[in-house]
């Protein structure tokens, strides 16, 4: 399956960073276009412009996990808390409603991180808890089937906000 995601750059992501049979198609960065101009589908401003920290970026895996805390609290999960390490399942932001993993990576997730928290998303449900799964590059088709398969809600980051993604 190929599908384009407009925050990837060339050399962003290689064939080992996905599942089998999925592929991403990049944008190209200006010194990589043909002729080492500017790549004509990509202008200063355009929705494929690659996001700066001035446009509300997350820099560090410690800022997309704390990102990821704040919204559940704004979104009723008021006692959401980053974990701390360890032995924690994969498990990065927990509350008594919600569990969370958050992956802050430049590359789309892909379906395998999801099903990784097949036995997790299982106890958690059964504990009448949700399961979130947080992305600051988004999701493979392959990955978004399988969250609707386990019940696991995807969530991306949009640049200012986590929103959901399907």
């Amino acid at each position: 399956m190929t599908w384009t995601h407009p925050d990837l750059w060339a050399g962003d992501v290689s064939s080992a960073d996905l599942d089998p049979g999925e592929e991403v198609r990049t944008t190209l960065l200006a010194s990589q276009a043909p002729g080492g101009g500017p790549d004509p589908a990509v202008s200063a401003g355009s929705p494929h412009s690659r996001p700066s920290a001035a446009s509300g970026a997350l820099s560090s895996w410690q800022q997309a996990e704390l990102s990821a805390r704040d919204w559940m609290r704004r979104n009723g999960y008021s006692d959401a808390q980053v974990t701390t390490g360890g032995a924690d399942g994969g498990i990065d932001v927990t509350s008594s409603r919600a569990i969370a993993q958050v992956k802050h990576q430049r590359k789309p997730v892909g379906a395998a991180k999801i099903r990784e928290l097949k036995g997790t998303a299982a106890y958690a449900t059964h504990q009448g808890r949700s399961v979130l799964f947080f992305a600051t590059y988004g999701y493979s088709p392959q990955a978004i089937a399988a969250g609707a398969d386990l019940g696991v809600q995807l969530y991306q980051f949009d640049g200012s906000t986590w929103r959901r993604a399907v």
